[in-house]
């Protein structure tokens, strides 16, 4: 019975590692910004389009202004095949949009950041980074899952074990 009890408390102390690990690579990514480039190269930005009624992402030179409907709604995946970008719309004053390619893929994705004035297609960044983001995350919250596991272990020692009985000495 003893021994159930100890595996069970060590099981319940491992579940309870990984959750405030969990925490803290989370809190840790938060913080973290995704690198930010200017558009220099016009020709490789990309941005969501409606073709024949279905989502593409196309890049500056293809673009034909009469032709081509942009997206101005975020439009959920249908599922036919276009599975490497998601699209959606930033509530923000400016009303800009981002498209995020590679999403479902081990990639690094490429963050596409633009706004739409006049059916012209203003580039304002492309964002990139977030998986080198991830790997540093789960490492620092490592980090500050080990230096929490040690405080909170030196408190309980120190506040709520219980003092061993000792039996006294008879002189």
């Amino acid at each position: 019975m003893i021994l159930i009890k100890k595996i069970l408390f060590e099981i319940i102390k491992l579940i309870l590692f990984i959750l405030i690990w969990w925490g803290m690579a989370t809190i840790s990514e938060w913080q973290m910004p995704l690198k930010s480039r200017p558009v220099t190269q016009t020709e490789f930005f990309r941005f969501c389009v409606l073709v024949d009624g279905k989502i593409q992402s196309q890049s500056l030179q293809d673009y034909k202004k009469g032709k081509d409907v942009l997206c101005h709604t975020p439009v959920p995946d249908d599922g036919n095949g276009w599975f490497n970008y998601k699209y959606y719309f930033d509530i923000t004053p400016s009303q800009t949009y981002r498209l995020i390619s590679y999403a479902d893929s081990p990639a690094d994705p490429y963050i596409y950041h633009y706004r739409i004035e006049n059916q012209e297609i203003v580039p304002i960044d492309v964002q990139y980074g977030g998986l080198m983001n991830q790997m540093a995350a789960w490492f620092y919250g490592l980090i500050l899952t080990m230096i929490l596991w040690a405080v909170g272990y030196r408190l309980y020692l120190r506040y709520f074990r219980q003092p061993e009985k000792t039996i006294p000495k008879i002189k």
